[in-house]
């Protein structure tokens, strides 16, 4: 890697981990003005923990030119073992407090649940698909995010997505894709 891919490899990473710092102080004094429950500052701090594990790895991969398929292959090794780790620690939080929603964490990390389960595998996805839904009806998650990991695994399965715009990917046209959001209750 030559010097100058170097230090941007380096502000990129300090970049982030300031931006990670600066979101997770946020997260406490924006969510919290009292003193919580010793139980709930630990789901919290797990909480921030399984975000911070999940997106250390990933950010990685927004690599400058330079980044050998070597490298990136054994990041993705590292990337499975971490998520394999926190869909073990996600599964405990569920059986212990079930899915921690807005109400519970707060807006900031209701999304770290999901993100485990998004960026998983086609089982692990269905085992929980029924429960981020509900979440999402009860406007305990947010139905956008329940919405990509229904066209992800749509599109591990069909290769096509129903609800998506993005360019990448073939819609399912066949779909009328508000009722079915209405009928899913994932509107907004």
């Amino acid at each position: 890697m030559s010097r100058q891919n170097f230090i941007w490899v380096n502000i990129l990473i300090t970049l982030f981990l300031l931006f990670l710092v600066m979101a997770c102080t946020g997260i406490r004094s924006s969510r919290h003005n009292t003193k919580l429950p010793p139980e709930q500052e630990w789901l919290i701090a797990e909480l921030q923990d399984i975000y911070y594990l999940d997106r250390v790895h990933r950010i990685k991969l927004d690599k400058p030119p330079g980044f050998s398929k070597v490298q990136k292959d054994s990041l993705w090794q590292v990337i499975k073992q971490t998520d394999e780790q926190n869909q073990i620690r996600i599964d405990s939080i569920i059986a212990q407090y079930g899915y921690p929603g807005k109400s519970l964490v707060g807006d900031t990390l209701q999304k770290v649940g999901w993100l485990v389960i998004h960026h998983s595998n086609a089982d692990y996805m269905r085992k929980y698909q029924g429960l981020l839904m509900e979440q999402a009806r009860l406007r305990e998650l947010n139905p956008n995010l329940v919405m990509a990991t229904i066209d992800r695994l749509h599109w591990i399965e069909t290769d096509m997505v129903i609800f998506s715009n993005q360019s990448f990917q073939t819609r399912n046209t066949t779909v009328n894709v508000d009722s079915l959001r209405a009928l899913m209750g994932l509107t907004n």
